[in-house]
């Protein structure tokens, strides 16, 4: 094999690698561009008079499809998805997360902004007022502020360079084997 021959095959391979990186990439992007933007408003909670370990089962309580499904027909929220489809989609939208010791943030993630602000209150003021006499007691640190930029406004970008570098070791792939020669 001579040293021209090795590098044309390489070229291929090249080719072959940037041709499917920039096809991925363009309808990886294009097909994030197609989804819609998704707004996340967070609120702080921090937990006043502990009640050991009935914590977990009071976040258990407010978040069980019978709490989650009157808030999510209030909020005009789910509406096209059968049951019980919308209690599943409404507990992805939920995110509760650890600031530090007794102190949580609840956040809620939607289509609208304003929306996901009135949500995320709901769902602290669930929070507080579930349990019973012998429940936790939490009191709001921060309420949600109304999202000012989409929380997924990078996704474009991501998907590119997920579907660029896919292509790439797609074409890569596709170039070795093309190459090689039945013996």
């Amino acid at each position: 094999m001579t040293p021209a021959t090795t590098c044309g095959e390489y070229s291929g391979i090249a080719a072959n690698a940037a041709v499917f990186g920039l096809a991925a990439a363009t309808v990886a992007g294009a097909m994030a561009f197609r989804q819609p933007d998704r707004f996340e408003a967070r609120g702080v909670m921090a937990v006043v008079d502990p009640a050991g370990a009935a914590l977990p089962e009071q976040l258990a309580a407010a978040l069980q499809a019978a709490t989650l499904l009157p808030t999510a027909e209030r909020h005009g929220l789910y509406r096209q998805a059968p049951a019980p489809a919308p209690v599943e989609q409404f507990r992805r939208d939920i995110s509760i997360q650890v600031v530090e010791r007794e102190v949580f943030g609840v956040a809620y993630t939607g289509a609208d902004g304003r929306q996901a602000q009135r949500v995320a209150a709901d769902l602290m003021n669930q929070i507080a007022g579930s349990g019973d006499q012998t429940a936790a007691r939490f009191r709001v640190l921060d309420l949600p502020a109304e999202p000012t930029q989409a929380a997924n406004r990078f996704r474009v970008a991501h998907a590119s360079l997920a579907g660029l570098g896919g292509g790439l070791l797609a074409g890569a792939l596709l170039g070795l084997f093309r190459r090689r020669k039945p013996v």
